[in-house]
């Protein structure tokens, strides 16, 4: 069954691909949306993983490149974004990522790995405006 909360006079509900239930018909663009979005995640969350697994002086390095990559979405997107901004913004390229994390360790390009790219986008996606204990909430005007 769906799951539903009421927020400033609209009803909040979560995408079934995204992890739970939804009341009522979804509008064709949040279903495509929550597919870019459920793929995207599911590679953000492979390349936690990866840095997670990290130790040593390339786990310090990677943590570093995360941090400063996190920053730059932070430049780029500003403090008000959504799970969909995010997505497009990876979808658009993130060669600029592998750019920042060679300035960042410029003699260990082990910390250029594009996992690690993925795993700053992971950490980004906990403050978009619509995502919510790890789902995406969609709001109904």
């Amino acid at each position: 069954m769906g799951t539903a909360a009421r927020t400033e006079g609209s009803e909040a509900t979560v995408h079934p691909s995204a992890g739970g239930g939804r009341v009522g018909p979804h509008p064709a663009w949040a279903i495509v949306g929550g597919v870019r979005l459920t793929l995207a995640v599911e590679q953000w969350r492979s390349g936690e993983r990866y840095v997670l697994g990290l130790d040593g002086r390339l786990g310090r390095k990677a943590d570093e490149v995360v941090s400063e990559i996190a920053d730059e979405l932070r430049r780029r997107l500003g403090g008000a974004f959504t799970t969909n901004e995010l997505v497009d913004l990876y979808e658009g390229g993130v060669s600029w990522a592998l750019d920042l994390a060679s300035r960042v360790a410029p003699d260990d390009p082990d910390a250029w790995d594009s996992r690690i790219t993925d795993a700053a986008f992971l950490r980004y996606l906990g403050q978009a405006q619509d995502w919510g204990g790890g789902r995406i909430v969609y709001r109904e005007t």
